[in-house]
């Protein structure tokens, strides 16, 4: 009997020690995904992932979301990263609808959604989830550059509709065409109608440009484009607020930021781009 006594109080004294009686395992607060942004595109019907290239990186990195976070914070955190100030060469953020979606593109429910719940159904070996955009029907532009080529065949056909565009954007009103001019009697013989008053009537023109600045790393330039013009000539839909260095031919940014993405060349004169700028008008 005091063999089996000895026994016990043994027993008892090794599931006093520190560590040795049964702990609870703390359950995880956070869980780990990798990342992805997949756009939208019209052409095909469906979305495709934004890769990088030799101009632009895109992130790839895991983040840590807390288990509850909902399927809005799970977008805005996704949108801040894909959407740096709220754009990037894709477009406008406000001019996106965003969702949150798996590696096939396939759109994630928003009901019941948490980070805890999509990791616990995640299905591939690594945890990732992506970011789907989709520009808004009212913001598409008449080129898509989901599906690019490096052909300069899939620049815009100069003796198109684009020429027109091109040609009706750029030429400015006769007020604002600053040169040379014939003497009076060489001008008198071209013109038929109507005749130009006496010289020594005053005439009066309203200016119809704009002032615009260009912040190219070097001292800031100043140029004055008609009003008349300040559409995009490759989508003809958006204002005009980007130049392509160095040729300083004008587009949207939108364009501009997309075609040098894709490593293409300008669209108007064929040339090497280096960089494309925001400009401002004042």
């Amino acid at each position: 009997m005091g063999f089996i006594e000895q026994a016990r109080a043994s027993k008892r004294k090794c599931s006093n020690l520190p560590g040795t009686s049964a702990q609870k395992v703390p359950k995880p607060e956070n869980v780990k995904l990798g990342i992805g942004w997949q756009h939208y595109s019209y052409n095909t019907a469906g979305y495709h992932q934004v890769r990088s290239s030799r101009n632009k990186q895109i992130p790839s990195h895991d983040i840590v979301l807390t288990i509850d976070k909902d399927y809005d914070g799970t977008v805005k955190v996704l949108q801040d990263i894909f959407f740096k100030n709220g754009r990037n060469f894709k477009g406008r953020l406000s001019e996106m609808e965003s969702r949150i979606g798996n590696s096939a593109g396939r759109e994630i429910s928003r009901d019941g959604f948490t980070a805890k719940k999509y990791f616990e159904t995640c299905q591939t070996q690594k945890k990732r989830i992506y970011l789907l955009t989709k520009t808004k029907a009212q913001h598409i532009t008449s080129l898509d550059f989901s599906i690019t080529s490096d052909s300069d065949e899939s620049l815009p056909d100069l003796g198109s509709q684009f020429s027109e565009n091109l040609l009706s954007s750029t030429l400015p009103a006769i007020s604002t065409v600053t040169c040379s001019t014939p003497s009076a009697s060489q001008f008198t013989a071209h013109l038929t109608s109507p005749s130009f008053p006496a010289a020594s009537t005053p005439i009066t023109q309203t200016s119809s440009t704009s002032n615009i600045l260009v912040h190219a790393g070097t001292p800031t330039v100043t140029i004055q484009i008609p009003n008349t013009a300040r559409k995009c000539i490759i989508c003809t839909d958006r204002e005009i607020d980007a130049v392509i260095q160095p040729c300083f031919h004008s587009l949207c940014l939108v364009c501009g930021l997309q075609i040098e993405e894709h490593g293409k060349k300008c669209p108007i004169c064929r040339g090497q781009i280096e960089s494309v700028r925001s400009i401002y008008y004042c």
